[in-house]
């Protein structure tokens, strides 16, 4: 699950728990990451997670994921906003150092 948020892209999903050693999954655990879609179109990630409580169903985990993403950054959208900005910056550093002529 993913969505547009406070312009940051919230992904929300989640990873199996397997109780035996043949896999069989009986449990989710949620993940998630907070990111934002650059300039030039690409994708930079700011965070991941994991989520500790388990949950039976997989919608609704990956829904807790998305949750979790969105609690995350209005708690600290201020640092996410600085974040971004910092990469983005750190970007344009790079692709004009690699522009510049060598001599």
């Amino acid at each position: 699950m993913n969505e547009q948020y406070r312009g940051f892209n919230l992904y929300g999903s989640c990873e199996p728990i397997s109780e035996t050693l043949l896999g069989r999954v009986s449990q989710w655990k949620p993940t998630g990451c907070i990111a934002y879609k650059g300039r030039e179109g690409a994708i930079t990630e700011l965070t991941r997670f994991q989520f500790p409580m388990p949950f039976d169903d997989e919608p609704v985990a990956k829904w807790f994921g998305l949750e979790i993403a969105r609690i995350l950054l209005d708690s600290s959208y201020r640092d996410f906003v600085i974040a971004r900005y910092e990469s983005q910056k750190r970007r344009v550093v790079e692709s004009r150092l690699r522009s510049r002529p060598r001599r």
